[in-house]
């Protein structure tokens, strides 16, 4: 004998009715154990860490070419060198200063501020490091016309 195809439909939803309305209903608690208070929390800047092992010497070639070709006026090729370096080691704030360097010989003020502002961020434990990014800043800041951020820079690179 061949059944409604409606029939098998309602008698699907009627067992599945039936099967949630018997299912245990329990209270929601709140969890047991709590995140620990150290965690990093999402979008807030992170201290850097200082820096545990030395420079793989590979990098440090890659500096030591991009400031020579800083030096002999080859700012494009030294920002070449340095965005390989970074595929090594971004976390190094030596090389966003010297790529803020970079931009800034090339007149590129706003990327100039954006990687010396990164490479402060890093570098935590390197105060010589960050009065350099601040002149940086500040340079890039009075070339844009922004007279009082630029003093205010300058201040930071004291």
């Amino acid at each position: 004998m061949k059944q409604n195809p409606c029939f098998e439909w309602v008698l699907c939803i009627f067992m599945t009715l039936f099967m949630i309305s018997c299912a245990q209903h329990r209270a929601l608690e709140p969890p047991s154990t709590l995140p620990a208070e150290n965690l990093p929390q999402i979008g807030t800047r992170q201290p850097a860490s200082p820096r545990n092992t030395p420079r793989p010497a590979v990098l440090s070639k890659m500096i030591h070419t991009a400031e020579n070709q800083l030096r002999s006026n080859k700012p494009e090729a030294a920002f070449q060198t340095l965005e390989r370096a970074l595929d090594i080691d971004g976390q190094d704030p030596i090389i966003w200063h010297l790529m803020a360097k970079a931009q800034q010989m090339q007149n590129n003020f706003q990327q100039a501020k954006y990687f010396a502002g990164k490479s402060n961020a890093m570098a935590a434990r390197m105060p010589f490091l960050k009065k350099r990014n601040w002149r940086i800043i500040g340079d890039a800041l009075k070339k844009q016309g922004r007279i009082q951020e630029a003093e205010a820079a300058y201040e930071n690179a004291r």
